[in-house]
């Protein structure tokens, strides 16, 4: 199983949010988010990860690459909290730098405020 990491020079790698689906489709899931600028969707059941998600996108959805100087990604790209909204259809990230990203059930990425 791999897990969150990020190879950073100037300050650890920590998940910070997450969150548990209670009902529908995905209830045997739960969501984590953190500095390595990352959704993941993990399933309890088989304790492996279900579906991986790239935070730091640009606005046509290319991935950005990491900082050369610290091998980390740039601090508003860091996810600091996540939730599901309660029908399930929805995730909303919050990120180190105040924006939030709003992914749809399949974990897409909607907006990012």
């Amino acid at each position: 199983m791999t897990g969150h990491y990020c190879p950073n020079k100037k300050s650890n790698n920590e998940v910070w949010g997450l969150a548990v689906y209670k009902d529908g489709p995905h209830k045997d899931k739960f969501i984590t988010c953190s500095d390595d600028a990352t959704l993941r969707v993990w399933d309890s059941n088989t304790r492996k990860q279900f579906c991986l998600v790239h935070l730091n996108k640009d606005e046509k959805g290319n991935q950005l690459p990491i900082d050369k100087k610290t091998l980390g990604v740039k601090d508003e790209y860091k996810g600091r909290s996540v939730t599901i909204s309660p029908d399930g259809k929805y995730i909303a990230v919050g990120m180190k730098k105040g924006p939030v990203i709003i992914l749809d059930s399949r974990f897409k990425i909607l907006s990012n405020l």
